[in-house]
């Protein structure tokens, strides 16, 4: 009988669910023209060319002992991926974050992600009660291109967060509109009752984080990056002209106030109009 294998658990991480949006729908789903179908064969291909170039730059560039030296460790499952750090290393998920959305979007794809916190196993499986939360919190709770973090989970690795990315973890306005987790699901992922909320808790506002002086690389300045987001709103309106199901369409549409709020806030000469 084989012995009792002990999990080393790695404290106090921060556990980062990031899910990207429709790509399952987008590689498989079949269309009734045959040549629709072979052009969207070729999109496909340069997705998932593009996504494996991710991938395979992340493995190459970032070497197991570099990732300990950081303070975080990354693995891809299927089209998401998941991040675990030390609070205080933060930034550096973020920058990465940043990478892969710069690559996404150009094919319309957009993230929407969960933040846990507590202790993990993180090696060759993922075990632990923070990465569970965190894909609860992404497919269950999160609905729009956003980030949430449970209050309590938040108020826990707060003092150990640093100052300047503190700033970006603010209250949800949702006007009400919020998925809550039920039944099975939210028993499996320890989800309490109460947390059917807004104010249960906190989000990460990736989309003025972009706009900060805090992400890297440097050589993308602060106009590069306002552009960057201009050229974000113009594919949601885009899509927005597609004959969508209305629960996507609300989806698209509150990113689409996002981003307009954020850019004429940054942008004095800014021609967009609602």
């Amino acid at each position: 009988m084989a012995g009792i294998h002990v999990l080393s658990l790695e404290t106090d991480q921060i556990v980062m669910f990031v899910d990207i949006q429709n790509f399952g729908d987008f590689v498989w789903k079949e269309f009734p023209n045959k040549g629709v179908v072979d052009e969207k064969r070729k999109t496909e291909r340069k997705i998932i060319t593009n996504w494996d170039g991710i991938q395979n730059w992340f493995f190459a560039d970032n070497s197991q002992a570099h990732q300990n030296n950081l303070g975080y460790k990354f693995r891809f499952i299927s089209d998401s991926f998941v991040f675990a750090v030390s609070p205080g290393n933060l930034h550096v998920v973020l920058d990465s974050l940043w990478t892969i959305a710069r690559v996404l979007v150009q094919e319309g794809l957009l993230l929407r992600g969960g933040i846990a916190f507590g202790d993990q196993h993180f090696e060759q499986n993922i075990i632990g009660a923070p990465y569970m939360g965190a894909y609860a919190v992404e497919s269950k709770i999160a609905n729009f291109f956003r980030f949430l973090m449970r209050r309590d989970h938040y108020r826990q690795c707060e003092p150990n967060i640093r100052d300047d990315i503190k700033r970006f973890f603010v209250d949800i306005d949702d006007h009400g509109i919020m998925y809550t987790p039920k039944g099975a699901i939210a028993r499996q992922h320890g989800f309490p009752d109460m947390l059917q909320y807004p104010e249960d808790f906190v989000e990460f506002d990736f989309y003025r984080y972009l706009l900060s002086d805090l992400p890297s690389p440097a050589s993308l300045d602060r106009p590069q990056r306002l552009h960057w987001l201009k050229e974000y709103l113009n594919i949601i309106e885009e899509e927005l002209k597609q004959q969508l199901e209305q629960k996507v369409v609300d989806k698209y549409e509150w990113l689409r106030r996002r981003l307009f709020s954020i850019i004429t806030e940054n942008d004095m000469e800014s021609d967009f109009s609602q």
